[in-house]
C-alpha cells in the first residue's frame, strides 16, 4: 500500500478525532488513497455483446433473459443493456430521462436540507441530498449509537412509498411528475439535538437534452489460468475484469476487489499497472466517476477501476495489480498499570503534554500526552514504529468505545501513536488510573502480484477531437509529457514546502530567476506566506506561528488551528479551527500585530478559500452533514453575517484546498476523484475541469489567470509543479529540481 500523500498526512495531523481501530484504519486508508474497496467474493455475469451506441428493444430481451437464466443473473444481464452517464449513474439509453425541475431548499433552526439535482428513468432514481449547518454539539461522539435508525424515502402523490434499495430508489412512473422526499430523522446526530421529520416536495421534467451515455460492456469471468488468481488471505480470489466501459477515448475497467480481512490481517490493493502488446506503459488512473459508478452499481461493488486512453494502444494489454497483506499480531502481558494525577479535570479539547516512560513486557514506551473530548480521552504514546494499539482501560469506568491511530511501518525506529476511549460520560476527575494489558503490532507486510491480459471484443467507436479552450479540460495525462517539455522562463519567487524524512515538512523559498532556493522554516505544516512573502504564518505546537523571515523572530498566539489565509492587505489573518478546544471552534479573525482576536462563526467540518479581493469578505466551504457537498459561503465583515453562494458537489472530501483567484472570479479545488482539479466561477457558474487525472496533490495562484498546481503520483516522493493559464489552457513547468508542494508563487 503507498503511503498517504504529504496533504494528508499534514490534514490528519493537525485535526484529531477519535481514531478508528488499526485495521480499520488501513481498510480507510485504501479507499481513501486508491479509491476503490476491499472485496467481495465474485459474482458471476453472462457475457453479452457490444452495445451499440442507441441500444436495442429492452423489453423484448428482458423476457428472453428470464426465460434462459436464474433470477440471479438477471439484474447483471439488464446492466449489459444499459449505459451509464457521467455524474449520474446506470441509465437506461432508450428510456426518456426525466431531471429536477429546480433546486430545492428547506431551512430549519439554521439547517438546511437542499436537493440540487435528480435523474430518474423509468427504472431507477438518483436523488442527491445534503444537510448543512449541524452544529458541532449535535453530532453524535464515535463509539455512540445516534438512536435515529430510519432511513428517508420518497413519498410519491398517491401516498405510496418508494425506499431506496442499495444506492438509488426505484423508477417513478413517467405519469407522476411530483413526489416528496422525506427524512424522518438525522442519522448521526444526538437525539432531540436538531429537527426531525424532513419533507421537501420535488418536481420532475424531462431532460432539454438527452446526456451523453456510454455503453456498459459485460463479459464472462475468466478462469483462474486466465487472470494469474490465487490464494489470497486464505480464499480463491480471481483478478479479472468483469465489467467495460466505453468512453469517447477509451476505457473503464473494472472488476471484484480482494476478499475481506479477518482480525489478524488486512488486504490492500495497490495501483494497477498496465502495458500494452508493445511493451508501452498505459497512463491509467480512477475513473473520476468512480463514486457514482459504485453507488448506482454500474461497476460490481468494492471494485478495482481504471481509465485510460485508448487511442494508439497496441492491444492486447497487460494488467499487474500487486495487493499487500498487513499481519496483526496481539500480545498480552502483565497487566501494568499508570497513575497520572492531571492537576486539573481536562474539558474538550485542553491537551496536556507528559513525558512518563514505562516499559510493556519487553516493549518500551512513553506517555506524552492526553487530551480530552467530548465522551473520553485520547492517550499519545511514543514507541517502537511497529507498535500501533494498546490494551488499554480506565479503572472503575467501562468504555463505549475504542479506537487507535498508528501507521506503524514507518522509517523511523519510533513513531507516536494514540489511543482513544469514550464513555457515556467522560469520568471527569484529576486523577486516572490506567491499566495496560497488551499490545497490537503490524508485522512485516507480504505482496503477491497479479496479472491478466485484456483487449476489446470490437473496435473502438471513433475518437472526438478536442480543443484546448477556456471550459475544457486543459490537460490529461496523454498531454503531459508534452507539457513538461515547455519550461517556464520569467522572474518571481515561490515557495515549496518538502518533506525530507521528518513527519512535517521544511519551507523553502526560491528564487525563479535563478533556481536557488534557501530553507526558511523547519517542522511545520500548513505554512501561509504573506502577500509580500516576507512573513509566515503556521500552525505551531504551542499555538499560531507568525515568523519573519528576514529576522527568523516568531510571534506567538495562543489559537489552536488548522488553516491559515492573509488579507490582501497583509494585516490581518482569517484562522480555521477544525477542533474543539480552549478557543472557539471554527471561523476566527486576528490582526497581525495581536491587537485583536474575533470569534467569527461556527463552521463544523471546513476548508478556508481566501479573502475576497476588497478585504471585506473571507470564503469559506461547509461541508454537508452527510459529506457529499461543499456549501460556497462568504462571511462579510461589514455586516458580520454569513451568505451563502453556491454548492459544489464534484469537489473531494478529503482534502479540497480550496483557492480564490487574486481577482475573486475563480474558486479552484480538488476534484472528486483526488487527483484532477477543477475550476468554477465565484457566481457558480462554469464549473469544469481544468486538468484531469494528473494527482494534483496542491494549488496555489500565480496571477488572475494563472494557476500553479504541484503534481505527485501516490506513494511517491517526486513532484512536479506546472503552471496552467486558465483562460488558453497553456502549460509551462516549474525546473523538476523544485520538488515539493507548492505554497505560494508570485510572477511580475
Amino acid at each position: 500500500m503507498t503511503n498517504y500523500d504529504e496533504l494528508e498526512t499534514r490534514l490528519r495531523s493537525r485535526i484529531r478525532k477519535t481514531e478508528p481501530s488499526p485495521v480499520f484504519e488501513m481498510n480507510l486508508e485504501a479507499e481513501l488513497e486508491n479509491a476503490w474497496e476491499l472485496g467481495q467474493q465474485p459474482v458471476k455475469r453472462i457475457g453479452m455483446p457490444r452495445l451499440a451506441w442507441a441500444g436495442i428493444a429492452l423489453a423484448f430481451l428482458l423476457g428472453l433473459m428470464l426465460l434462459g437464466g436464474g433470477p440471479n443473473q438477471v439484474w447483471a444481464q439488464i446492466r449489459s443493456l444499459m449505459g451509464f452517464v457521467p455524474g449520474v449513474g446506470v441509465v437506461d439509453p432508450n428510456a426518456p430521462l426525466r431531471v429536477l425541475r429546480e433546486p430545492v431548499k428547506l431551512t430549519r433552526e439554521g439547517i438546511s436540507l437542499e436537493v440540487n439535482s435528480a435523474m430518474l428513468s423509468r427504472d431507477v432514481t438518483y436523488l442527491d441530498y445534503q444537510f448543512f449547518g449541524i452544529p458541532p454539539e449535535a453530532i453524535t461522539p464515535d463509539g455512540h449509537a445516534s438512536g435515529c435508525e430510519q432511513e428517508a424515502y420518497l413519498r410519491l402523490p398517491d401516498g405510496s412509498r418508494l425506499e431506496r434499495k442499495d444506492r438509488a430508489w426505484p423508477g417513478i412512473p413517467a405519469e407522476v411528475t411530483e413526489a416528496t422526499l422525506v427524512v424522518p430523522c438525522l442519522q448521526g446526530t444526538l437525539p432531540g439535538s436538531v429537527p426531525a421529520n424532513w419533507e421537501l416536495p420535488l418536481s420532475f421534467i424531462n431532460a432539454d437534452q438527452a446526456p451523453m451515455v456510454f455503453p456498459i460492456l459485460e463479459l464472462e469471468e475468466p478462469t483462474p489460468e486466465e487472470t494469474g488468481g490465487g490464494e489470497t488471505s486464505g480464499q480463491p480470489w480471481q483478478f479479472a475484469v468483469s465489467t467495460v466501459i466505453e468512453t469517447p477515448r477509451g476505457y473503464i475497467l473494472a472488476g471484484q476487489g480482494v476478499p475481506g480481512n479477518t482480525s489478524d490481517r488486512n488486504l490492500i490493493m495497490l495501483p494497477v499497472r498496465v502495458t500494452d502488446a508493445q511493451g508501452k506503459e498505459v497512463q491509467v488512473h480512477v475513473p473520476a466517476d468512480y463514486s457514482k459508478l459504485l453507488k448506482t452499481n454500474a461497476i460490481p461493488d468494492r471494485a478495482w477501476a481504471i481509465e485510460f486512453d485508448s487511442e494508439g494502444l497496441a492491444f492486447p494489454l497487460t494488467l499487474n495489480m500487486p495487493v499487500r497483506m498487513d499481519r496483526f499480531s496481539v500480545h498480552e502481558v502483565e497487566p501494568l498499570e499508570l497513575h497520572l494525577n492531571l492537576k486539573q479535570e481536562l474539558a474538550d479539547g485542553v491537551q496536556i503534554e507528559l513525558d512518563q516512560p514505562f516499559n510493556l513486557g519487553e516493549i518500551q514506551l512513553r506517555l506524552v500526552g492526553i487530551r480530552g473530548s467530548r465522551g473520553g480521552y485520547s492517550f499519545e504514546f511514543e514507541g517502537p514504529s511497529n507498535i500501533i494499539d494498546l490494551n488499554l482501560e480506565i479503572a472503575g469506568h467501562q468504555a463505549e468505545g475504542a479506537g487507535a491511530g498508528g501507521r506503524g511501518d514507518s522509517e523511523a525506529e519510533m513513531h507516536r501513536f494514540t489511543v482513544t476511549r469514550t464513555y457515556a460520560e467522560r469520568p471527569s476527575v484529576k486523577l486516572l488510573q490506567l491499566r495496560i494489558s497488551g499490545y497490537t503490532r503490524k508485522e512485516a507486510p507480504e505482496i503477491s502480484t497479479h496479472t491478466l491480459t485484456w483487449e476489446p471484443q470490437s473496435a473502438h467507436a471513433p475518437y472526438p477531437q478536442t480543443a484546448r479552450t477556456s471550459g475544457n479540460v486543459c490537460l490529461n495525462p496523454g498531454g503531459l509529457e508534452e507539457a513538461l517539455q515547455q519550461p517556464y522562463a520569467g522572474a518571481g519567487w515561490a515557495f515549496f514546502l518538502r518533506n525530507e524524512g521528518g513527519n512535517l515538512g521544511n519551507l523553502y523559498r526560491t528564487n525563479l530567476s535563478t533556481n536557488e532556493s534557501t530553507m526558511v522554516a523547519a517542522n511545520l505544516a500548513w505554512p501561509a506566506v504573506s502577500p509580500s512573502g516576507r512573513v509566515l504564518a503556521y500552525p505551531g505546537v504551542n499555538g499560531l506561528t507568525l515568523l519573519d523571515l528576514e529576522t527568523q523572530v516568531p510571534q506567538l498566539f495562543p489559537y489552536s488551528v488548522s488553516q491559515i489565509k492573509w488579507s490582501p492587505d497583509g494585516q490581518q489573518l482569517a484562522l480555521l479551527a477544525m477542533q474543539s478546544g480552549p478557543y472557539d471552534y471554527g471561523l476566527s479573525l486576528i490582526n497581525t500585530d495581536g491587537s485583536a482576536y474575533t470569534h467569527l462563526h461556527n463552521t463544523g467540518y471546513a476548508s478556508l478559500a481566501g479573502w475576497t479581493p476588497d478585504g471585506e469578505g473571507i470564503i469559506f466551504l461547509t461541508a454537508s452533514f452527510n459529506m457529499n457537498a461543499w456549501k460556497v459561503q462568504r462571511y462579510n465583515l461589514k455586516t458580520q453575517t454569513v451568505e451563502e453562494l453556491f454548492t459544489l458537489n464534484e469537489g473531494t472530501i478529503k482534502y479540497l484546498d480550496p483557492e480564490i483567484s487574486p481577482d475573486g472570479e475563480w474558486l479552484a479545488y480538488r476534484a472528486l476523484d483526488s487527483s484532477s482539479v477543477r475550476l468554477v466561477r465565484m457566481d457558480g457558474s462554469e464549473d469544469h475541469l481544468l486538468i484531469e487525472c494528473l494527482h494534483g496533490v496542491e494549488l496555489a495562484w500565480a496571477w488572475a489567470n494563472r494557476l500553479a498546481i504541484t503534481l505527485r503520483e501516490p506513494g511517491s516522493v517526486e513532484s512536479q509543479t506546472i503552471l496552467v493559464d486558465i483562460l488558453n489552457c497553456a502549460v509551462t513547468a516549474l525546473p523538476e529540481d523544485l520538488t515539493g508542494t507548492i505554497e505560494a508563487i508570485q510572477l511580475p
